[in-house]
């Protein structure tokens, strides 16, 4: 899938690189992965952090209320996740 034509996300567009935040939200259900590499993102609520080897999503609150953090401690390790929620 390709961005729409002459779009603030076609501009920036990189066929080699998975799509990125504040991207087109057809193109961000579905990021391309990038070997070695997981995008981290926000600015689309989640319940839950969303993980899956392409993507975390972190956005618990839609920037009300409590926040959540992810600790990365190696490439190989499970995202650990931190939440201010009382």
């Amino acid at each position: 899938m390709k961005p729409h034509l002459n779009s603030a996300t076609d501009r920036k567009w990189r066929p080699e690189y998975p799509v990125w935040i504040g991207a087109h939200r057809d193109l961000s259900k579905s990021p391309l992965g990038f070997p070695g590499k997981v995008q981290v993102t926000g600015h689309v609520q989640v319940s839950e952090p969303d993980v899956n080897p392409t993507r975390i999503r972190l956005d618990t609150s839609g920037g009300f209320g409590y926040l959540t953090a992810c600790l990365l401690r190696s490439a190989d390790a499970e995202p650990e996740f931190i939440s201010s929620e009382p």
